[in-house]
C-alpha cells in the first residue's frame, strides 16, 4: 500500500532503521471487514496495536467486525482491539508468534480463535471479558499461556 494512501486510512508508525512499520488505529470508514496491509510503502509491517490520537480519541477499531492480519505479522500488541464489542472474527496468519496483555478484551462477540502453529505466547488477560468465547484452538508447542488468558468457560483444545 502507498504510503499517501495508507495515511488515509491507518494510523502507523515507522522504523526507517529497520525498515518495518506498526499499524495502531483505523480511521477508514467500511466497519464490516478491516485488512491490514503487509506493506506500507517499502515498510513491512510487522505489529497491530492501539494508541491515541492528539485529542485523546481512540482510533475507531470499535465498530469493525472481522480483522484480517497479513502474514507479515508477528506481534498483536498491548490492548490493540481491547474492547471491539463487534469483532466477530480474527483472522491470525501463520507468523503470528505473540498475543500481548489485553490485545482482544471485551471484544463480546468472538466465539471462536483458532492459533497459528507459530504461536509462542499469549499474554494475561489477552481475551477478558470475551464472555462468548466458547472455544480456542493452539499448538501443543506454546510455550506461555498467561494468567486469565481467556474466560473460565472457555475449552482449550490442544493439536
Amino acid at each position: 500500500m502507498k504510503l499517501s494512501i495508507a495515511k488515509d486510512v491507518y494510523a502507523f508508525k515507522l522504523d526507517p532503521k529497520l525498515l518495518t512499520a506498526a499499524v495502531y488505529g483505523y480511521k477508514g470508514v467500511s466497519k464490516k471487514d478491516v485488512f491490514i496491509p503487509s506493506e506500507i510503502g517499502k515498510y513491512k509491517v510487522i505489529e497491530v496495536g492501539h494508541i491515541q490520537d492528539r485529542q485523546k480519541r481512540k482510533y475507531n477499531w470499535f465498530d469493525v467486525e472481522q480483522i484480517i492480519l497479513p502474514e507479515s505479522i508477528r506481534t498483536v500488541k498491548l490492548s490493540a482491539f481491547n474492547g471491539c464489542h463487534k469483532l466477530t472474527n480474527i483472522s491470525l496468519p501463520q507468523s503470528i508468534e505473540k498475543i500481548e496483555m489485553l490485545a482482544f478484551a471485551y471484544c463480546e462477540a468472538l466465539e471462536y480463535v483458532y492459533f497459528p502453529k507459530n504461536t509462542v505466547e499469549i499474554g494475561d488477560a489477552a481475551f477478558l471479558g470475551c464472555r462468548n468465547l466458547k472455544t480456542v484452538v493452539v499448538p501443543e508447542t506454546i510455550r506461555k499461556i498467561g494468567r486469565a488468558a481467556f474466560p473460565g468457560n472457555t475449552e482449550i483444545m490442544y493439536y
